[in-house]
């Protein structure tokens, strides 16, 4: 029946199946396709080029439009007024609108299509892709909600937000591979606006300049905002560690978990802070520059124990080298300090590299650890106030649950531990659990099973049981990002992977982009 069906709706030519009009694959048969669909609204996709047609169907067709992919050629006689003229159409039904400038041959460059003299006001849009393109128009998108702009070079920070005033409704922001913007040369003089954007929930941003982040970040009023993403951040010398990189409308929210990812000696940093209504992640980078790294390690001890209000925080992801004389050996503590209610830490070693998967790599994670518990961490090297919970001896006194995820474990690591976990118990905080999961780098299953059987054995020779309620070891299941085994007895928390669970606030999903 449903292929009679089919056949029958072929056969009778309704429009509906020629809604879909793509210039550039369907070629000569394109308007074909367009005669067939007779009046029903269409999805159009094409190159501008010399020939003028893809124009003449927009102009003849505009009424009809609710989808519309143009790549413009950057080496066309006149790309401008081309794009001015196509935009300046009647386009009442039209959803989407994606621009693209393509075969830009002599460096970077986005063509801005400023106040156009006829720019419609696109009452239906609600999504609009911009590649090299910055389109700023003259009236209000009061629909539109999803915007992505991409490879904007050569413009400044003012253009972009002259675009965000004119769209009220916007939900969803999404900036990629954006280079540092021009900085107008009265910017020392001048004060933008801010722009208010009630609705905007989402802000996503990689591969963008720290001084990029901070002139669209800082002028945003956005009460609504939980998700932002700012990914692949470029750290540049003298720039980043005095620039803000969040709204101030993030400061307030409440932070019940976080993690914390160093690479190498700050060659990169990678943080995640979730709360109830709050879900941020940033990513910066070095870009193997040792001047850069640098900038990161300022603003890691610097900016980030201030970056948001952390006296809530209960659980904590820790990874970075942490044997002696390394940098996560001063950073945890410094977080540490900042952290008075965390219950649940977990650590995980930075094992990518032969040498990180040493016995004296192992032996430097658990010196580090014991100082953190034992409270003789440096939690005011930098960065700290002067309160009664930072200025405590004590290193997360509610601490309740440690786990490690390591490769392996030499003999003596859980010695280094029991001072630390002795004094703790007698001080009235006595740990509930601690677990080792071992494995999952270049391992078989039976070698690592092996080793858990040979460190269970040993356990008793240590003494560590006297001072926590329940200690166990065991084999990591999988080698990916989830790092807890499906079938844990008794989980520690909704961990869904590393620095991420299962009720983080997220994105809403959509197939715009």
């Amino acid at each position: 029946m449903l292929v009679c069906y089919k056949w029958h709706t072929i056969g009778s030519q309704a429009a509906s199946l020629w809604t879909d009009i793509d210039f550039v694959r369907q070629g000569a048969l394109a308007p074909v396709l367009l005669t067939r669909s007779l009046g029903a609204p269409i999805r159009l996709c094409g190159n501008l080029d010399g020939d003028n047609v893809l124009s003449t169907v927009v102009t003849d067709n505009g009424v009809r439009i609710c989808e519309l992919d143009l790549s413009v050629a950057a080496d066309l006689p006149h790309p401008l007024p081309t794009v001015q003229s196509i935009l300046a159409v009647d386009m009442p039904r039209i959803r989407v609108l994606s621009l693209t400038l393509t075969d830009f041959k002599y460096g970077n460059a986005t063509m801005v299509v400023a106040h156009p003299a006829a720019l419609p006001r696109f009452p239906a849009l609600e999504a609009m892709l911009l590649e090299r393109f910055l389109l700023i128009p003259t009236h209000p998108l009061p629909r539109l909600t999803h915007l992505h702009l991409a490879s904007l070079y050569g413009i400044n920070s003012s253009s972009i937000l002259d675009l965000l005033r004119n769209t009220p409704a916007l939900e969803v922001l999404h900036v990629v591979k954006s280079g540092e913007y021009i900085v107008p040369q009265d910017w020392a003089t001048r004060r933008w606006d801010s722009v208010f954007l009630p609705r905007l929930y989402s802000v996503y941003l990689s591969r963008t300049a720290s001084t990029t982040i901070h002139d669209l970040m800082t002028h945003l009023e956005a009460p609504n905002l939980a998700v932002v993403t700012l990914s692949s951040i470029s750290a540049h010398t003298g720039t980043l560690v005095s620039r803000t990189l969040i709204p101030s409308s993030l400061a307030a929210r409440t932070v019940t978990r976080v993690a914390i990812n160093v690479t190498g000696k700050f060659a990169a940093i990678c943080t995640a802070f979730h709360g109830p209504n709050l879900s941020l992640s940033i990513g910066i980078s070095s870009g193997n520059n040792m001047r850069n790294a640098m900038e990161i390690t300022g603003w890691a001890y610097d900016d980030l124990p201030a970056l948001l209000p952390f006296h809530t925080v209960d659980e904590l992801h820790f990874q970075a080298e942490l044997g002696r004389h390394r940098v996560g050996a001063a950073l945890l503590p410094t977080m540490a300090a900042r952290m008075p209610t965390v219950s649940t830490l977990a650590i995980k070693y930075d094992e990518r590299s032969p040498e990180r998967r040493t016995s004296d790599a192992a032996m430097g994670l658990a010196r580090a650890v014991a100082a953190l518990l034992s409270g003789s961490g440096d939690g005011t090297r930098r960065g700290l106030g002067t309160d009664a919970e930072t200025d405590s001896p004590v290193l997360l006194p509610r601490l309740a649950h440690l786990e490690f995820i390591v490769a392996t474990i030499p003999q003596g690591f859980c010695e280094l531990l029991v001072p630390a976990l002795a004094q703790r118990a007698r001080d009235g905080r006595r740990l509930k659990t601690l677990r080792i999961w071992l494995g999952g780098v270049n391992r078989g299953a039976g070698a690592a099973m092996k080793e858990v059987d040979q460190v269970e054995a040993s356990y008793e020779d240590t003494g560590i049981f006297e001072h926590v309620d329940s200690v166990k070891i065991d084999q990591r299941e999988k080698t990916g990002p989830a790092d807890e085994p499906e079938d844990s007895e008794e989980p520690t928390s909704n961990r869904l992977r590393w620095g991420e669970w299962t009720d983080c606030v997220r994105t809403p999903e959509h197939d715009y982009w």
